[in-house]
């Protein structure tokens, strides 16, 4: 089950928004949340997950995704090949607004079969809305207020509820797995020494050599719900 110390490590660790819809729509709970990221670079990318009651009747579920361009995650989670919305996304008007501050960011509806896929742009990153059923989005008829988790001066008592089914967890629920659309990660060549025109690594995991290939393991430190983070471990050149 989601606890606040989990959400609370996710938001320290976070380098884009951490976004929850505030005040919750009636009879919604955060019933989970991850990151994509790694230790050095925290996380880039954050997901919350609600459940709650469908406007047009039945149980419902929703996922607020924040991440860098080219990560994946909202992608991934949304059925998508990714890892952005892809070509022509924005070319019409918006169908629906989130509320930011004192800001209105507006959303454009993505297909996916299913489910309502929304995604927008808020300071320089993604934002993506994900619902099911598809008739959940009428959640968005009116402007859905937001709140980035990372400001320290709110205190909300934030309810949770039983672990959504919607997060990337294997058949088993225990063992993360990939998310279904895999991020694009950074990959630099690892560093010659002693050899011109060697790069140094900036961001993402490292090249590896044989013996150092590279292997998902799960978060222990920013959610309950951990996701798959791929890590590196990198052999120096003798």
């Amino acid at each position: 089950m989601p606890t606040v110390d989990g959400l609370h490590a996710l938001v320290r660790q976070a380098r884009v928004p951490v976004w929850l819809p505030w005040p919750l729509p009636p009879g919604w709970l955060v019933s989970g949340f991850t990151g994509a990221g790694d230790e050095r670079t925290g996380a880039r990318a954050s997901a919350v997950s609600l459940s709650g009651p469908n406007p047009l009747g039945g149980p419902a579920d929703m996922l607020i995704i924040a991440e860098e361009p080219g990560v994946g995650l909202g992608a991934g989670l949304s059925g998508l090949p990714g890892p952005d919305p892809g070509d022509g996304f924005a070319a019409g008007q918006p169908n629906a607004t989130v509320e930011v501050g004192n800001h209105d960011a507006p959303l454009w509806l993505v297909e996916s079969d299913g489910k309502a896929v929304f995604v927008g742009e808020v300071a320089a990153n993604w934002v993506w809305l994900v619902l099911w059923p598809d008739t959940a989005g009428t959640l968005l008829i009116e402007p859905l207020p937001l709140r980035d988790l990372r400001d320290p001066t709110q205190e909300l008592d934030v309810p949770f509820g039983a672990l959504s089914p919607r997060l990337p967890l294997s058949p088993g629920g225990t063992t993360p797995r990939t998310p279904p659309g895999r991020a694009r990660w950074l990959r630099h060549r690892k560093r010659a020494r002693g050899r011109p025109g060697g790069t140094k690594p900036r961001n993402g995991p490292a090249r590896t050599g044989r013996r150092g290939a590279l292997r998902w393991r799960p978060c222990v430190s920013t959610c309950t719900c951990t996701a798959a983070r791929r890590t590196a471990r990198t052999v120096r050149p003798r």
